[in-house]
């Protein structure tokens, strides 16, 4: 019996030794997939600095957390600064609270991955890694263009984060906006955390966040050179070949215009910078990602609110160079030609004379169906109305020449469209004509080539004449101050000054061989001070005088 009962407790020790293990491995260190998270809405963003990541999660509003990670080459944990901000929220007409944490992963090394894990003090954490950013001009980095995922597709959302998680290929999400659809912020977060958990999330506020203005938005991300709580809703950085911008497209929607003049005021200096000489030089794509399009065929609000965006940005974007604008409105996909005021500069993206705008097929909150026409207007390339199957694309930075955009079917990967945009000449297209500057530079010179040669032609015969007649002047003041009229042509002188020899016979006394004649005969033409200039042709041997006396003597 008693070998029976220790029998017993062996086995219950070793159930229980299970146990504890199973539950370390489920609540403690949890995983990909575990079916509860003590941290939620995990997302990551590059810091202000190199070599620093912002690490972002939610928990429950009575918990504590913080977050651990290591160089997974080395060992080596990082250097960590966190914060935290207590986050109410009001989403139809249910309250949800939780606390907002935010930590900066700091000494971090480039091109190297990194694996972190939030946790509370209660316990429970998932694992995730992230690659950082090589630090090289030469880094070819791609972008998930992505929009907000939309509750009818979060199988489908689910599906291409899981692709994202097993790799590295991805750059960053550059994500365009409405995260306060159809869920709320909370909601929207766990949805999210299976893909920005793994690479590094840039927003864009949507219609939806303009509630409280941009509450919520400003709290719960935490963007590159942006003081936290978003104090601005603009930013932009550099990565590889290209200088990314993200603006807010309903700011110019607001009754108030505060928010819409101080985001120009700054669009206006960030992208002077981007075209000082070295910066351009270094980095000559200029990209710009906001929500709502400025160019859109869709659905008549779409339609109207672009003419809006385009009287408030086209002009700078044209005059400062952009080359393409990146936008996710109203369930189409839709690429324009190289346009600027409605105008096709060029079909072709071969060194385009304007800014391209690809609006990436995204769902809105209401889903409202757009025609299934294709392209009506000139500026439109190539239109794909979505029909409730949203689509993503992909952005690649080649260098510093070429860039690629590709769209993708969500649900099953399939290439909708592929555009290779080719730019040898980056830089502001010019503001009144749209020429591209090395057109208008060729024409500018050829004009002022022109200009001087016909100035050499007309002033060099001027001048020519005039020292020839100086030449003259001098020779005859040599042989007796007589004036030469051989300087002159002959249809320099009018019927005024002399009259030609009429063919008729004059009396012998009016005709004398030039040799006779004294001062005042030179080359065929007399010149007398008391006499009327009168001549004949200049290769005649006899000159006609008239001895009609002289009015004026």
């Amino acid at each position: 019996m008693r070998v029976i009962l220790e029998a017993g407790k062996s086995r219950l020790r070793n159930a229980t030794l299970y146990f504890v293990i199973a539950s370390y491995f489920i609540i403690v260190v949890g995983g990909e997939g575990s079916p509860s998270r003590a941290c939620d809405g995990v997302h990551i963003t590059p810091g202000h600095k190199t070599g620093q990541m912002t690490i972002m999660w939610t928990t429950a509003l009575t918990r504590e957390g913080s977050v651990r990670g290591h160089n997974m080459a080395t060992g080596k944990p990082f250097i960590l600064e966190s914060w935290s901000f207590q986050m109410k929220e009001n989403h139809s007409n249910s309250l949800s609270e939780y606390v907002i944490h935010r930590a900066f992963a700091m000494g971090l090394s480039p091109g190297v991955e990194y694996m972190y894990q939030p946790y509370t003090v209660e316990g429970g954490h998932v694992s995730y890694t992230f690659r950082t950013w090589p630090d090289s001009m030469d880094y070819r980095p791609e972008f998930l263009v992505y929009h907000s995922p939309h509750q009818t597709t979060l199988d489908t959302h689910h599906q291409l984060a899981q692709g994202v998680q097993r790799d590295h290929r991805f750059a960053g999400v550059l994500n365009l906006g409405k995260f306060g659809c159809d869920q709320n912020y909370e909601d929207y977060l766990k949805t999210m955390a299976d893909m920005a958990a793994w690479i590094p999330i840039f927003t864009t506020t949507g219609k939806a966040d303009i509630t409280d203005n941009f509450n919520h938005y400003r709290k719960i991300f935490s963007m590159p050179g942006v003081v936290w709580p978003q104090q601005d809703l603009w930013y932009s950085f550099d990565i590889g070949r290209a200088h990314i911008i993200s603006i807010s497209s309903e700011v110019y929607f607001l009754s108030n215009q505060y928010l819409a003049q101080q985001q120009y005021s700054w669009l206006i200096q960030d992208l002077q910078t981007a075209n000082n000489q070295k910066q351009r030089s270094d980095r000559p794509w200029i990209i710009v990602m906001l929500n709502q399009p400025l160019y859109c065929s869709g659905t008549p609000s779409c339609y109207a609110n672009s003419a809006v965006l385009r009287d408030e940005l086209e002009e700078l974007m044209h005059t400062q160079g952009v080359d393409l604008v990146l936008t996710a409105q109203d369930n189409l996909f839709q690429r324009t030609w190289p346009v600027y005021k409605g105008k096709v500069k060029t079909e072709s993206y071969l060194d385009p004379a304007g800014t391209v705008y690809i609006n990436t097929g995204a769902l809105t909150c209401d889903n409202i169906s757009t025609s299934t026409e294709l392209c009506r207007e000139t500026w439109c390339a190539k239109k794909i109305p979505l029909d409730g199957a949203p689509s993503f694309g992909i952005l690649s930075i080649h260098n510093k020449t070429h860039l690629l955009y590709e769209e993708r079917d969500v649900a099953s990967r399939d290439l909708l469209d592929s555009t290779w945009l080719i730019q040898h000449h980056h830089g502001p297209y010019g503001a009144l004509t749209g020429h591209h500057p090395l057109v208008i530079s060729v024409v500018v010179v050829l004009t002022l080539t022109i200009a001087f040669i016909a100035f050499l032609c007309v002033w060099g015969r001027k001048v020519k004449r005039y020292m020839k007649y100086q030449r003259d002047m001098a020779a005859n003041k040599r042989n007796g101050n007589a004036f030469n009229f051989t300087s002159l042509d002959e249809t320099e002188l009018g019927p005024e000054e002399g009259v030609e020899n009429d063919g008729q016979d004059r009396p012998n006394s009016q005709l004398q061989p030039i040799q006779a004649i004294s001062e005042g005969v030179a080359n065929g033409v007399v010149h007398s001070q008391n006499k009327h200039k009168t001549r004949t042709k200049t290769k005649n041997t006899y000159v006609a005088l008239s001895e009609q006396p002289c009015e004026e003597c």
